[in-house]
C-alpha cells in the first residue's frame, strides 16, 4: 500500500474543510485502480472506521464514475466497452476491471487459436456458438430481472446476463477479432449480427448464439404487434447500447423503490436522453 493512499484515507475523516477540499481535489485525479487500492486500504481498518469512511467516500465514488461516464458519451466515438465497465464500477466500487478486460482478451486469443483459419461470416457465426457452447454464457431466463444481468463484470463471471449485456459481450469479442459486427436494438429485444458488402446475418446471444435472418427479426416484431422499420435492423451506435443498458437499470430502480440509484442514474442518462429528467 503506497504512504499517499494510507496518508489520504487518514485525512478522509478530518473536520477542516479546506483539508476536504485538498482530499477531494486529490481523490478527483483518481481512477478505478486507485480507488480500489483505497477501498482495501479502509477495510483493513476497525470496522466502525470502515463504515464511516465508506459512507464519506460513496458520494465522492459517484462523481468519478459521473466524470467518467459524461467523458464517455460525450467523446465522437464512445467507448461501448469503457461505458459498459463504468456501469458495473458504478454498482460495485471494488469491480476489477482490468481483470475484466483481461478475461475478454483471454477469450477472444483463445477463440483465435481455436479456430484460426475462420474469417467474416464464418467467423461471426462460429463466435456466437464459441461463446454459448464452450465458453457457457446462457440467457438468465429463470431471473431475468437480475440486476446483475446488467453489469459486465458479474456477466463475465456468471456466465449469463439478458440480450443485450451478453450482445455486448459478443460485440467486444468481435471487436477484438476484427470483425465487422454490431448490436441491433430491437424492440423488446436486443440482438447482433455480423454484416459486409456481401451478406448479412443476425445472432441471438441470448438463445444460445442462434442464427437469425432478416426475415426471423421480422416475424419477431410483428409477433410482437410491431410494424418493422428499417431502422430496426440498423447497427445501433455505442452511445445508443449504453444508454438502453442504463435505462434497463432504471426501470429496476424505479420497480424496486431505490430511489438513490434512480436519482444516480438520472443524471448519468439526463443530458442524452430527453425522456428522463434529473433528480432536483
Amino acid at each position: 500500500m503506497s504512504a499517499s493512499v494510507q496518508a489520504l484515507v487518514t485525512l478522509l475523516d478530518d473536520p477542516d474543510s479546506t483539508v476536504q477540499t485538498a482530499v477531494r481535489k486529490e481523490l478527483s485525479t483518481y481512477g478505478p485502480d486507485e480507488l480500489a487500492a483505497l477501498r482495501q486500504h479502509i477495510q483493513t481498518l476497525d470496522p466502525e472506521r470502515q463504515e464511516a469512511l465508506s459512507e464519506q467516500l460513496q458520494p465522492l465514488h459517484f462523481e468519478m464514475v459521473e466524470r467518467a461516464w459524461h467523458a464517455v458519451l460525450r467523446s465522437s466515438t464512445p467507448s461501448l466497452e469503457r461505458g459498459a465497465l463504468l456501469l458495473s464500477w458504478y454498482r460495485y466500487p471494488d469491480a476489477d476491471l482490468q481483470d475484466a478486460q483481461a478475461q475478454l482478451d483471454a477469450m477472444a486469443a483463445s477463440f483465435r487459436e481455436a479456430h484460426p483459419n475462420l474469417t467474416g461470416r464464418d467467423a461471426a457465426l462460429h463466435l456466437a456458438d464459441y461463446m454459448a457452447n464452450e465458453l457457457h454464457f446462457a440467457g438468465n431466463h429463470d431471473d431475468y430481472e437480475d440486476p446483475d444481468n446488467s453489469f459486465l463484470t458479474r456477466v463475465l463471471k456468471r456466465r449469463t446476463g439478458i440480450p443485450i449485456s451478453l450482445s455486448v459481450v459478443y460485440l467486444l469479442l468481435g471487436h477484438r477479432l476484427n470483425l465487422p459486427v454490431y448490436g441491433v436494438n430491437l424492440p423488446h429485444h436486443f440482438v447482433v449480427k455480423y454484416q459486409d458488402e456481401h451478406s448479412e446475418v443476425f445472432m441471438d446471444p441470448f438463445n444460445g448464439g442462434q442464427p437469425l435472418s432478416r426475415g426471423d427479426c421480422v416475424r419477431f416484431l410483428l409477433k410482437a404487434s410491431v410494424q418493422p422499420h428499417a431502422q430496426h435492423f440498423a447497427a445501433a451506435p455505442s452511445k445508443s447500447i449504453l444508454l438502453r443498458m442504463a435505462r434497463n437499470l432504471l426501470v429496476w430502480a424505479d420497480r424496486t423503490g431505490n430511489t438513490e440509484m434512480h436519482r444516480e442514474l438520472a443524471a448519468l442518462m439526463a443530458p442524452y436522453d430527453p425522456s428522463v429528467e434529473p433528480d432536483a
